[in-house]
């Protein structure tokens, strides 16, 4: 009796101490499968960030964009057209302050045409304004083009392939009785004296044709032009 006793005390103290379980030994967790929890933990990122100043970024010079007021005249004059090549006539164009703009085309066999415009004030909705002009005259790349214009014998300078032995035609700027001419790009076998156009010029280059196509269409010139455009 006295046996049967110790073992029930044996076995109640077994069952009134603390027990060593599953549900113990790891954290409480929802049964079933471990399905991400949908909770967004809440991080201390810190303060809300400032506004990021832009007043310090220097302006974009490009495409007519730059710091300061709109040219309101051009800042000086020159001429610009093609030269070469076996064609039935010659157009130049020449611009002049304040916004002058004059074509002047000869034929080989018919009287010459002629028309003037005003090229459009800075803030006109036209593709090239004086303002347009004035940044593209005004890159360091003209000036720079000028300069060894002037530095050489002839007074000009060539950028490109100059293909007039060849029937072809070079862009020509001129300026003060100096040219600038631009031609096809440099190519392979082109000769290593070959030098393509810098930027700056390139985006002259550009700038004036679009004026020409620009003011040929202007009714007084496209009457001048009999309808031909430029």
């Amino acid at each position: 009796m006295k046996r049967s006793l110790l073992s029930v005390c044996v076995l109640a103290a077994a069952c009134s101490s603390e027990p060593a379980s599953f549900d113990a030994a790891v954290p409480d967790r929802p049964l079933g499968f471990d399905v991400p929890t949908r909770d967004i933990p809440q991080v201390d990122r810190g303060p809300t960030p400032e506004v990021v100043d832009l007043t310090d970024v220097p302006p974009l010079t490009d495409a007519g964009m730059r710091d300061g007021p709109c040219a309101e005249t051009l800042p000086g004059s020159l001429r610009f057209g093609a030269e070469g090549g076996r064609v039935p006539y010659r157009t130049t164009y020449t611009l002049s302050s304040p916004r002058r703009f004059l074509l002047e085309r000869t034929f080989n066999d018919a009287s010459p045409a002629r028309c003037e415009t005003t090229i459009p004030a800075c803030g006109a909705t036209d593709d090239v304004t004086v303002d347009t002009l004035a940044a593209a005259l005004g890159h360091p790349d003209v000036g720079a083009a000028f300069q060894s214009a002037a530095a050489g014998d002839a007074g000009t300078v060539l950028y490109g392939v100059d293909a007039r032995p060849v029937d072809g035609a070079l862009f020509f700027i001129e300026r003060d009785g100096r040219f600038v001419y631009v031609g096809a790009p440099c190519r392979t076998g082109s000769g290593a004296e070959c030098v393509n156009a810098p930027v700056g010029v390139q985006r002259l280059v550009d700038v004036l044709n679009a004026l020409q196509e620009q003011e040929s269409r202007r009714p007084v010139c496209a009457a001048a032009l009999g309808d031909a455009g430029a």
